[in-house]
């Protein structure tokens, strides 16, 4: 392997990515990376003439093995003084499918194979397909869980770029909003739930996904898309009669700011308006967020449901 510190030629260095461009591809904030560099001293960037940091290839690698094991709920302070080994050997264990369904198997890796060959035509057909003959709640609960996480493996190992895994999320995107749409309609049924982000959290595919679930569940939902500020959220379950409010945080949303903005909502919200944070920068901090008063975590999109079903057996008191 090649020594991450050895400074190339200053007309090389100017072909390293930039933190921006590691924020947009590797999908960890810059203030990540930041607070990351001062407290454990990776990653080591170097420095161009204008003091602008720029990253190695074997640096950007090890990143991308540390973004997808915290997809599995690791913590980043148990990652890195790991070895880019002891990454793939940990990256092995935590890939390991829950259930080997042969049916689902193949689908994911057809569907997989027509987004890395960039037949995208063929892509949202298969897509539209899929979904027709498996019918909503598996196309969400199996096939999409199954999909994105052999996307980010084939991301990790170079055998699918950026660009195609962006139009797969924006294929399914659209395929789910479709899908709410053609919901028969329904009359207002509780719980009411809002669903957003965090500030500066730019993932919101996971929100879709259970926005989709609870639709078909006769839930009403009320989507404010993603970054919302504190207070809007607030302001939004008065106006709304909101029960619920599910947010969801991904592996690349900076820990200490997720777990401090979960801890302020919760501080912000009425006592009766439940919870829901999901999402694999959620599931991090699980242990410390069970403890917040009618909160729940999302540990996976099936958990949804049976959140549901819970909330509407013993719903909280007003």
């Amino acid at each position: 392997m090649s020594n991450p510190l050895a400074k190339p030629h200053s007309d090389d260095l100017l072909t390293l990515p930039t933190i921006a461009d590691v924020e947009r591809d590797v999908g960890i904030s810059k203030d990540a990376l930041r607070v990351w560099e001062r407290r454990y001293g990776f990653p080591v960037p170097l420095r161009d003439n204008n003091g602008e940091r720029r990253y190695t290839t074997d640096q950007i690698q090890r990143l991308r093995l540390i973004r997808r094991l915290m997809d599995s709920g690791l913590r980043p302070s148990k990652l890195m003084l790991a070895t880019p080994e002891e990454l793939e050997a940990q990256l092995g264990s935590c890939s390991a499918p829950e259930h080997a369904d042969p049916a689902v198997a193949l689908i994911v890796t057809e569907l997989f194979d027509l987004s890395r060959s960039r037949q995208f035509v063929a892509l949202r057909s298969a897509l539209s397909q899929t979904l027709a003959r498996q019918g909503l709640h598996r196309f969400i609960i199996e096939i999409m869980p199954g999909l994105l996480e052999r996307v980010g493996d084939g991301w990790l190992r170079a055998e699918i770029g950026i660009a195609e895994e962006h139009v797969l999320t924006e294929a399914l995107q659209g395929l789910l909003r479709s899908a709410i749409y053609a919901l028969p309609q329904h009359a207002v049924h509780h719980p009411s739930v809002l669903l957003t982000s965090l500030p500066e959290e730019d993932h919101g595919l996971g929100l879709l996904m259970v926005e989709a679930l609870l639709e078909s569940e006769h839930a009403t939902c009320l989507p404010l898309g993603l970054r919302t500020p504190l207070p809007d959220i607030v302001a939004a379950c008065a106006w709304g009669q909101i029960d619920i409010v599910a947010i969801s945080i991904s592996a690349a949303y900076p820990p200490r700011r997720a777990l401090q903005g979960v801890v302020s909502l919760r501080g912000l919200l009425p006592d009766t308006v439940q919870l829901w944070a999901g999402g694999a920068g959620a599931v991090t901090h699980a242990e410390a967020l069970r403890t917040l008063p009618n909160t729940r975590i999302i540990r996976h999109i099936r958990d949804t449901l049976a959140e549901l079903s819970q909330w509407r057996d013993s719903p909280p008191a007003t």
